[in-house]
């Protein structure tokens, strides 16, 4: 039996998304067949948890290992991406959402179980163009955003397969720090090779940058932080640590300058996305579990804050009373909680960042928390504010319920979701160390 628990984990995905893509015409019927798929992927995970030592299985000469490590990681990327179900339910994210994210469950999982770090990077790639269409998700407008993206990816793909050859070969030398950085900057979208996200934030699905940049994101970092723990020199050199630093400040104060300049909703959300990345590249710089701990914390905080702005855009605009204000509390909270501010779930991730850069560089970290200061002041100003139009600019809201007078409505399981994903939000907001303490664990 335990040799089977490798296999499901990557058939299961794609049985579930054909199921899914037959029922495609009746929303809440694919959610319920995606939120079933990603929970029996789940209780996969936990019957290998209580078997002694790892599962494996052989396919094609390879060797598939459900290690402890990759156990965590898939809990965790199950969780998400369940989360994410939920929100079609609510309200669509693309008529296909649900059946790609299944696809792409398949490939991610293999890249985490398989041994060889070359051909885990090939199945990352394949994982990486379905979520390329994802992000696609039926707008013309969002074809070329999400092709800069996947190409983007691919091409950070390319230098760490070099990196892996290099090192299973013992070679490497000078070119390595180098070689590794560039990987890193591209796979994790900082300066100067940003140009990807600002986009995706205009066009595609709120829900499907969440999937794309949350749980797609976690494999990638946990792949990516393999290969440089395998080549400690490179990061211990102090031209990839200075790169990454510098890298992460001109982010910031990049972003800042942007947001400060904007008044639409959009352009907001990609100078929070910019600085969100290059905060992330920071996690690059600890060694082993402490880095990708760092990592993941702000990963789940930027999954929390995309799915509250995704669900905020998708219930009907012009709204008036509590309606209204939960939508606008919604919108605000994910906002600035993407910035990082403090009694938000980004603030986790962004507090251990700053360890990470001030405990090098302290003038850095200082004008680093001026940038966050500059973009949450920003964000507050143009999302809080009734009389501006533009925040209805950002992406476009998925179609809203009508009633037969034709005012838009609510339903009160949306309200229900609403609430208890705020709630959810706050915990963490309020105590940190929850999702710190998680993410360590899971990192090992």
């Amino acid at each position: 039996m335990d040799t089977t628990l490798p296999l499901l984990l990557l058939l299961l995905p794609l049985i579930a998304a054909l199921a899914a893509r037959i029922v495609e015409r009746r929303r809440r019927v694919v959610a319920a067949v995606g939120l079933t798929g990603v929970a029996a992927l789940a209780a996969v995970v936990i019957v290998a948890i209580s078997r002694p030592g790892d599962p494996t299985a052989t396919v094609l000469g390879r060797t598939l290992a459900l290690t402890s490590p990759a156990r965590g990681l898939l809990l965790l990327v199950y969780a998400l991406t369940g989360g994410l179900f939920a929100l079609h339910w609510c309200r669509p994210v693309s008529r296909s959402f649900v059946a790609v994210a299944l696809v792409a469950l398949s490939p991610l999982a293999a890249a985490l179980l398989i041994t060889p770090p070359g051909l885990a990077l090939a199945l990352l790639a394949v994982a990486l163009s379905v979520a390329a269409i994802a992000l696609y998700g039926g707008r013309y407008a969002a074809a070329g955003a999400a092709w800069r993206a996947f190409l983007l990816a691919v091409l950070g793909l390319l230098p760490l397969l070099w990196a892996a050859w290099a090192q299973a070969a013992g070679q490497g030398g000078v070119a390595l720090p180098l070689v590794m950085l560039l990987a890193t900057l591209l796979l994790l979208g900082g300066f100067p090779f940003h140009s990807g996200l600002r986009g995706l934030a205009r066009w595609s699905p709120p829900g499907a940058l969440a999937l794309v940049l949350g749980p797609v994101q976690i494999v990638v970092v946990a792949l990516l932080f393999g290969l440089l723990d395998l080549t400690p020199a490179a990061r211990a050199a102090t031209e990839f640590q200075t790169a990454l630093r510098g890298g992460a400040l001109l982010s910031a104060l990049l972003a800042a300058f942007l947001m400060h300049r904007e008044r639409s909703a959009a352009g907001l959300l990609s100078g929070a996305l910019l600085l969100d990345a290059g905060g992330l590249t920071l996690a690059a710089l600890a060694p082993g579990a402490a880095g990708l701990a760092v990592a993941l914390a702000a990963l789940m905080g930027r999954t929390l804050s995309l799915l509250l702005i995704a669900l905020g855009l998708s219930w009907p605009s012009g709204g008036k009373g509590r309606t209204n204000a939960l939508r606008r509390a919604l919108l605000l909270y994910g906002a600035l909680s993407l910035v990082g501010v403090p009694l938000t779930p980004g603030f986790a991730g962004r507090w251990t960042q700053l360890l990470l850069l001030g405990g090098a560089w302290p003038w850095a970290a200082v004008l680093f928390v001026a940038a966050l200061g500059v973009a949450a002041w920003t964000m507050w100003r143009v999302w809080s504010d009734e009389k501006n139009a533009t925040v209805e600019a950002v992406l476009i809201p998925a179609p809203a319920t009508v009633e037969a007078s034709g005012a838009p409505t609510v339903r009160r399981a949306e309200w229900f979701a609403a609430l208890l994903l705020l709630a959810l939000s706050a915990l963490v907001g309020l105590f940190p160390a929850l999702l710190t303490a998680l993410a360590a664990r899971l990192a090992g």
